[in-house]
C-alpha cells in the first residue's frame, strides 16, 4: 500500500500505475508514480525517537529550608539611614539609564556605497549585480528543466504556459519503439499514432504540451539514446 502524498490516504497501487499519472480519489490530487511505485513527494516515514532514559534529578534537602530569619528582638534595629542612602543610589542609576536610552542610536555607516545606477533591485540587499554578466546570470539547460518540474507541481490548473518538446536521434527500430511506450500513456491524452507519424528524418516534435505532461515526458525519455530540447510557448 502507498500513501498520496496530499491527503496521506491509503491507495491501492498496481504494476499498471507505475510510471504513469495517477489521480487520488479522495482529494483529486494528480502525481507520478515512479517504475517502483511509489508516489513522487510522498513523505518520507520519520524516524521514531528513541525514549531518553536517565536518572532523575533530587535537589539538595538543605535548598528547601527556609531562610534564615532576622530577630529585632534583641534590640538591634535595621540602619534607616543606610536603607535611604542606597534608595537615593539606584533613583541615579534609574536616571541615567533612562537619559541613555533617550539617545537615539547612531545609523550604522558602510565602508562602501552602492552607486543607484548600478544596483539591481532584484538582487538580495548588499549584492550588486556584474555588469559584465547578463541581470539572472547564463541560464543553463538544468536549471531550466528544474523550472519546467517546478511550475508543473505548483500548480496543475495554470494553464499560461506550453511548451514544444523535440526529440531527435529516432534512428533505429529499437529506439522509435522505446520512444512510442514512452509516450503511450491513456493519461496523456495523446493519439500516439498521430504522434508518431509526425516524426521526420528521425526527428519529432511534440506542440502545446503543458507544464506537467512536459516534465513527465522529459523524464521518461532523458535516459533513452536521444537528444531532447524544449522551449516555452506564451499563449
Amino acid at each position: 500500500m502507498a500513501a498520496c502524498p496530499v491527503c496521506q490516504s491509503q491507495l491501492e497501487i498496481t504494476a499498471q500505475h507505475f510510471g504513469t499519472l495517477y489521480n487520488c480519489p479522495r482529494c483529486n490530487a494528480v502525481f507520478f508514480v515512479d517504475w517502483d511505485g511509489k508516489p513522487e513527494g510522498a513523505p518520507a516515514e520519520e524516524e521514531s525517537l528513541a525514549p531518553v532514559t536517565g536518572e532523575s534529578f533530587t535537589p539538595p534537602a538543605n535548598e528547601f529550608q527556609n531562610a534564615p530569619e532576622h530577630n529585632f528582638s534583641s534590640g538591634s534595629e535595621p540602619n534607616v539611614e543606610s536603607f535611604a542612602s542606597q534608595d537615593q543610589n539606584y533613583q541615579q542609576d534609574q536616571s541615567f539609564d533612562a537619559n541613555q536610552s533617550s539617545e537615539p542610536p547612531a545609523a550604522y555607516a558602510t565602508d562602501e556605497e552602492v552607486p543607484v545606477d548600478n544596483y539591481d533591485f532584484d538582487q538580495p540587499l548588499g549584492q550588486v549585480a556584474d555588469p559584465t554578466e547578463p541581470v539572472g546570470g547564463p541560464v543553463s539547460e538544468k536549471s531550466t528543466f528544474s523550472e519546467i518540474t517546478d511550475f508543473g507541481n505548483a500548480d496543475v490548473t495554470q494553464a499560461a504556459f506550453n511548451y514544444t518538446v523535440t526529440i531527435a536521434g529516432i534512428d533505429t527500430a529499437v529506439i522509435y519503439t522505446q520512444v512510442k511506450e514512452a509516450l503511450t500513456d491513456s493519461k496523456f491524452g495523446w493519439n500516439i499514432i498521430q504522434i508518431m507519424t509526425q516524426a521526420k528524418d528521425g526527428v519529432l516534435t511534440i506542440r502545446s504540451v503543458n507544464a506537467v505532461k512536459a516534465s513527465i515526458l522529459i523524464q521518461r525519455v532523458k535516459y533513452l539514446p536521444v537528444k531532447v530540447s524544449w522551449r516555452q510557448d506564451v499563449l
